[in-house]
């Protein structure tokens, strides 16, 4: 989901040229119905219009295949779009917005191999591109975690936003280099200080290591800043912080208070709070919850 959301932002920003650079008049009529329809999201009308603008035999043949290929794909005709965007790279195989797109037509068709194989020709060109490495990285990082870190660990270098870094520290906490995890998050979160994600990853990473002052510090932000339907889950996991390992009993209350106030009804979490033998007043607990009418 990631890969799909961050290839489609960048390929719809959007490789329509301006109609301007079409000079024969028949095709840049066509050409421009074919760019008014594209807007309003009518792709076969789109495509309709640009094969008659390339019929008329503009001099701008390329410009116009271009949105073709572009426009095929978006009506997921993403076949006889390829066809048009290699057709272009054996016209200019050194194209990056060619390149990447058939990259991600590639990908689309489900053919990893032949994507991957031309990102790592897009990195041989264009060494420090940004999407290149991004998506080189989402392909490998199932497979090959090791290549897809030091991919991502040189896109890092560059680009220190979240969405890198989530995926980086994410490999990090998969083969335990907590250190590293840690510091890939909290130079994030410097940038990007309400990013639910990376909040919600550094409260868990510091309740894992017992510092539950701040991993209830980071929930605390968590709360504050997610405006999910998740509240409900988040105060009764505050609750269960405070009242099963902190000293702070009457905060846990009000934690537990909360979330059913916001409709908790996990009724297997709620058993496992009170049958924990870890709670200071299991008798208290049980009357907050039958107050609020939990179990009924």
């Amino acid at each position: 989901m990631i890969f799909l959301k961050y290839i489609i932002y960048l390929l719809l920003s959007v490789f329509l040229i301006s109609c301007s650079t079409v000079s024969d008049d028949i095709s840049s009529e066509y050409y421009n119905i074919g760019n008014a329809y594209y807007d309003v999201g009518n792709f076969e009308k789109a495509i309709e219009y640009y094969n008659r603008a390339l019929a008329g035999g503009s001099s701008n043949e390329n410009i116009i295949r271009f949105n073709l290929a572009v426009a095929y794909s978006e009506s997921d005709r993403l076949t006889e779009g390829l066809k048009h965007f290699e057709f272009l790279l054996e016209q200019d195989p050194q194209n990056l917005k060619v390149l990447q797109s058939v990259a991600y037509a590639y990908f689309l068709l489900g053919n990893q191999v032949e994507a991957l194989s031309v990102y790592n020709q897009i990195l041989e060109i264009f060494e420090f591109d940004n999407t290149a490495l991004y998506n080189k990285a989402l392909i490998l990082i199932d497979d090959d975690k090791d290549e897809a870190e030091s991919t991502l660990e040189k896109l890092y270098a560059i680009d220190s936003s979240s969405e890198v870094a989530l995926l980086l520290g994410g490999l990090y906490e998969g083969r335990g280099d907590w250190e590293s995890f840690s510091e890939v998050m909290e130079k994030a979160l410097i940038v990007d200080g309400k990013n639910v994600e990376i909040l919600d990853s550094l409260s868990l990473y510091h309740e894992k290591f017992d510092r539950y002052d701040k991993s209830l510090f980071f929930l605390g932000k968590l709360i504050e800043y997610d405006v999910s339907e998740n509240l409900s889950a988040l105060y009764f996991r505050k609750a269960l912080i405070e009242l099963l390992k902190t000293e702070d009993f009457d905060a846990g209350l009000r934690s537990l208070e909360r979330a059913l106030d916001e409709g908790f009804n996990d009724q297997e979490q709620m058993n496992l709070l009170l049958e924990s033998g870890n709670l200071k007043n299991t008798t208290q607990v049980e009357d907050l919850v039958t107050l609020k009418g939990f179990f009924e």
